[in-house]
């Protein structure tokens, strides 16, 4: 005899909806070693951050490059990058996601000591729904 499959009710899904639109400014501490670093305050749980604009600004007369991470500075953090990191700007087609409970931190290399590196961000807050 043939099985018979009833539907069965599902949880109540999330979903995200805009919240706001925000942009947000970090400058680092002078830079020692080569490197000066920022970093935004980390998101919060029920939030998801859409990065949809980035500008980076080193004052280091040397050239530097400016790496973007998640969460830590490693390889597997890397999100976008710039080999002009004395100025340069990222209009993301594409947002980048930064889920709740992560931080984004931008990095300079090759900076001169005491070089202050910048990044503005402009991005699209997500907050989540029941």
């Amino acid at each position: 005899m043939p099985r018979t499959h009833l539907p069965t009710q599902l949880a109540p899904a999330s979903a995200w909806l805009i919240e706001d639109y925000r942009r947000a400014a970090v400058r680092s501490q002078p830079a020692a070693g080569g490197l000066a670093q920022v970093e935004l305050p980390q998101v919060p749980q029920d939030e998801l951050w859409l990065v949809e604009r980035i500008v980076v600004h080193c004052t280091s007369s040397n050239q530097t490059a400016a790496r973007l991470y998640l969460d830590s500075i490693a390889p597997a953090g890397v999100l976008d990058g710039s080999r002009a990191g004395n100025f340069d700007v990222a209009d993301q087609g594409s947002p980048i996601q930064v889920p709740g409970g992560s931080v984004l931190i931008c990095q300079w290399t090759g900076a001169d000591n005491n070089a202050v590196g910048t990044m503005r961000v402009q991005y699209v807050v997500l907050k989540q729904r029941r």
